[in-house]
Order: structure tokens, then sequence, then C-alpha cells
């Protein structure tokens, strides 16, 4: 449970927290505008804030306590001869959050924080995709995610036609950043997009769209990656024991060089480990009989086929 951790730790200790946060406060105070992750951008408003309020007094003790967080001379000239001003009369909420979708590599939430007073006085345009995404959220308030999860129960093509077009280049690009391989990508967002349609009877009102879906989208990625490594190990069965003079030579030095490297990766795992893939991949055992014939627990015969599969892909790629 997370009782009284109100702050984000953004996965750094202390020190790196701090100059990470100064760093960007001092972005945005010289440029009014950066992107960011939504996680980064919603800390950096509960840490530039203040410093913002502290500027509206413009006196020695004022610039000190604001230098000592941010540790630059510009950031803090421009706050207290820029920023300070425009800022005079707002109460509070000096900067807004906008999301602009998912990072392309490991499908991160971005966003862009700005300050309000600064976004329309300099003239800043928003890029297309943030344009996109505006409007991304101008349709889902005119149509709701319930509605449109009824209307697919109800087997209305218009409303997965919607879902299709908003969701699709989303898991596009989440699956991307996992697989490596955009033709792929695509056939795994569609397979999950046609899955929605294929289970409408199942479905409920009240669920979450994007949670479905990028569990969904994960679990197709983690069926791909693991068949991936099932058949490297397999390929090589239906070969022939020795090659025939028609048989191309191309092809069997590839599958010898998989072969061996295959049997080397194997033969440096653990002994348990290597005995419970082979079981599996090889015997077609799942993990309760693995687990009989071991006497372990199928919860470790779980753990050691998941190191095992986690080991071959990292040192196979």
């Amino acid at each position: 449970m997370r009782h009284n951790k109100a702050i984000n730790h953004l996965g750094r200790k202390s020190g790196h927290r701090k100059a990470l946060m100064a760093n960007m406060a001092c972005s945005l105070i010289l440029h009014k505008r950066i992107e960011t992750t939504v996680a980064k951008a919603k800390a950096l408003q509960s840490y530039v804030e203040p410093l913002i309020t502290k500027s509206k007094e413009d006196t020695t003790a004022s610039r000190r306590c604001v230098f000592s967080y941010l540790k630059s001379k510009e950031a803090v000239s421009e706050l207290f001869r820029e920023v300070a001003p425009k800022i005079a009369t707002r109460p509070g909420g000096y900067t807004r959050v906008l999301k602009t979708g998912f990072r392309l590599g490991d499908g991160a939430d971005m966003a862009l924080i700005e300050l309000v007073d600064f976004s329309k006085a300099d003239g800043i345009v928003p890029p297309a995709f943030f344009i996109y995404i505006c409007f991304s959220i101008m349709w889902l308030k005119k149509k709701t995610e319930k509605e449109l999860i009824e209307g697919i129960i109800r087997s209305d093509v218009s409303s997965y036609e919607e879902v299709y077009r908003h969701w699709f280049p989303l898991l596009r690009t989440f699956v991307f950043g996992m697989v490596k391989d955009s033709a792929r990508a695509e056939d795994i967002a569609q397979n999950v997009l046609m899955k929605l349609w294929l289970r409408r009877d199942r479905l409920d009102s009240t669920l979450s769209l994007k949670n479905w879906l990028f569990v969904l989208a994960r679990n197709e990625i983690f069926n791909v990656l693991k068949s991936k490594g099932h058949r490297l190990l397999s390929y090589t069965d239906d070969l022939p024991e020795k090659a025939d003079s028609e048989y191309v030579t191309e092809e069997r030095l590839y599958v010898d060089e998989a072969q061996s490297r295959m049997t080397s990766l194997l033969s440096s795992m653990p002994e348990k480990r290597r005995e419970v893939f082979l079981l599996s991949r090889q015997g077609n055992m799942d993990a309760e009989e693995i687990a009989r014939r071991m006497q372990i627990s199928p919860r470790t015969v779980e753990k050691h086929l998941e190191l095992a599969l986690r080991e071959l892909r990292k040192r196979m790629n």
C-alpha cells in the first residue's frame, strides 16, 4: 500500500532526483515548454510551482532561496524578470500538463508541460501529433467509452470502426517498442483489435477499454517471444541427419550454426533449469507433469522456464 508516499521517486536516489528536477525546472523556465514523460511532468509540477510562487516577492532572500533549488543564475533571472510579472495576479496553477501519446520505442506515456501564461502570448503552435491527441480527447468526450463498448456488444460496426481508428496506432507503437519489428507489430495490433470484435459477447460495459487492450497486447507479445524460442529449438528436429547433394548448403549452415549456438546456450544453464526447459520444449510436458517427474513444485517449474526464456532471448538477440 502507498500510504503517506506522496513523492514519486522516479526510480532514482535523492541526489539524482533533485538534480533531475532542478535541470527540468530550469529548462521549463527558460523555454516555457518542454516534453517529457507524464510521471516526470507531474513530479515537476509540484517542484516548480512553489518556486514560481516564491518569485512573486522579488527580494534578495527569495532569490537566494530559489537559487538553492535551481543552481542556475540565468534561470533565476528569467524567473524573476520575465515570468514573475506575468503570473503576479494568478493565485496558483502556473503550469499545465498535456498528454501527447506514447513514445516510440518503450511505449512510455509522453506529455507537454508548459507555463500557462506563456502558451498564447509567445505564439507557440502545438505539434501535429498534439493536435491529434486533442481531437482524440474531444472524440472520447463526444462519445463515451461506455457507449462504444455497448455498441460493440450490440454488433454495431460503426462503434468498432471508431475504436479501431483510435487505438490501432497506439497499440502498434506500444508493440513495436517490445518486438522491434514493424510488420509483426501491425499484425499483433490487428489481432488484438480483432479479438475485441470476436469476444464482444463476453465484454462488460464497465471495463476499461485501454486496460483490456494493452493487457491483451502484452500477452500476445509474450506468446510471440515464447514461441520464437520454441521454434528455434524445434526447427532442427525435422532435418535429415546427413545432408543430400540437393540440399541447400546455405540453409544447412544456418541451421547447424543455430543448433550449435542453442546447444552452447543450454549447456551454460544450471542443470535443473536446463532439464526443465528440455522437458517442456522437447518432451512437450506441462508444468504439472514436469513437477511430478522432478519432484518440485509447479511454481518452481514456471520460474525455471521464465528464467531460461529470458536468458535465451537476451543472448540470442
